[in-house]
């Protein structure tokens, strides 16, 4: 089926949904997913946690610098049951650097603030958390995941233009007159380039986890589409690199030891399918939009569309996946995606502070803050991911028939 084109949240959940032949009431009774203050939210007794402060955050009208220190804010829950201690700072931050791995590479840490808990009328005790450093956040997609790796896949950059798509395409881009934003904007796009080249492998893995689980032809031959999706999606990446003065460079080996020695299991499947592909490439499809939305330069917004378009065509992938899945192995299924619907944590925490400075330089060419990013996830996953899983897991007749189908 041909999705229509991202235009917002709810377009982007209602599309997915007319996809899996479900219908907008299917969401009813999705224990408040689709709510932003949902009962995940913790305060404590003193300080509301809507308007709990994180020290440090940045001044209005700082610069952004999406290649300097960036910042993660999380929120870790410990069991509730021998008691709460705020104190425990050491404990509390522990865990959320752990977590703050689980989506972040990170290379050095600055600073890690403790902001406020435990919420004392939460069973669990929960902690806000604000990770500074030098980290690689924010990259939705399907990156390339190994084991129990917390860092990403990723091959080095070379000299070559084996990667670069016809730069004839390119000629006119506008380049900024400023030297330090081009740098930027260079950074920027080979970075992208890096995880689009990746996300080729992981698609590739993707088919032989769907292969050794007897999933149908369908499902295998969207796959191989969104592969070639990839590479195209690496190719326009490189490109605009190129475009902004880059010297012509390419990705280099890319390390697959391991990448198959584990991973082939239903968990594995359900967990890549529901993280990196119903979360991450939703995100990455609402991301891509958003930039095509404040971008001035139509060839970069042709780009930002044209990957919108494949990203949502890649997370519907994801969810039919898992509604084959929940047909094929209906009990182990459904506990594993109960399991991922309660880590919503883990996969997608919200940041506590709201939107900074106007990035309007930077906005101008199609890219979004890191703080709106992690918004946009945590977004997609409370407006979009939560509410169709919870909805997949009661399906109406309709719906049996459409996974029937994939």
């Amino acid at each position: 089926m041909t999705m229509p084109s991202p235009t917002s949240i709810s377009t982007l959940r209602n599309a997915i949904l007319l996809a899996l032949g479900l219908t907008a009431s299917s969401l009813a009774g999705a224990g408040g997913c689709t709510a932003p203050d949902s009962p995940d939210v913790c305060a404590n007794s003193e300080i509301d946690y809507a308007t709990c402060t994180l020290p440090g955050d940045a001044e209005p009208n700082e610069e952004f610098d999406p290649n300097g220190p960036q910042i993660a804010y999380v929120e870790v829950c410990f069991d509730g049951g021998d008691g709460c201690d705020p104190c425990d700072v050491e404990a509390i931050t522990g865990a959320a650097i752990e977590q703050a791995a689980r989506s972040c590479s990170i290379d050095d840490l600055h600073r890690v603030t403790l902001a406020c808990g435990p919420n004392p009328e939460s069973e669990d005790c929960c902690y806000k958390v604000r990770v500074e450093g030098d980290l690689l956040c924010g990259q939705d997609g399907r990156p390339l995941y190994v084991g129990d790796e917390q860092a990403p896949r990723l091959a080095a950059l070379q000299a070559g233009a084996a990667w670069l798509a016809d730069m004839r395409g390119f000629a006119q881009v506008r380049r900024p007159e400023d030297p330090a934003l081009s740098e930027q904007l260079r950074g920027y796009w080979l970075n992208c380039a890096r995880y689009e080249h990746a996300s080729v492998a992981a698609f590739a893995r993707v088919g032989l986890q769907l292969m050794s689980l007897g999933a149908p032809a369908e499902l295998l031959r969207a796959t191989q589409e969104a592969i070639a999706d990839e590479v195209r999606h690496a190719q326009l990446c490189f490109g605009l690199a190129a475009a902004y003065g880059a010297p012509a460079t390419q990705a280099g080996p890319l390390s697959i030891a391991g990448c198959i020695a584990t991973g082939m299991d239903l968990e594995a499947t359900l967990r890549e399918a529901i993280v990196a592909g119903a979360l991450g490439e939703g995100a990455a499809a609402l991301e891509a939009l958003d930039g095509a939305r404040t971008c001035d330069d139509p060839v970069v917004r042709a780009v930002l569309l044209r990957i919108a378009e494949d990203e949502q065509r890649h997370a519907l992938l994801a969810y039919q996946t898992v509604q084959w899945a929940l047909l094929a192995y209906p009990e182990r299924a459904r506990e594993l995606v109960r399991g991922c619907l309660r880590e919503r944590h883990v996969h997608a925490p919200m940041p506590t502070t709201e939107p900074g400075a106007d990035h309007h330089a930077l906005a101008s060419h199609g890219l979004i803050s890191p703080d709106a990013r992690a918004r946009l996830r945590a977004q997609t996953w409370t407006e979009i991911v939560a509410p169709l899983l919870t909805a997949m897991l009661s399906p109406s007749p309709t719906s049996t028939r459409a996974a029937a189908r994939c």
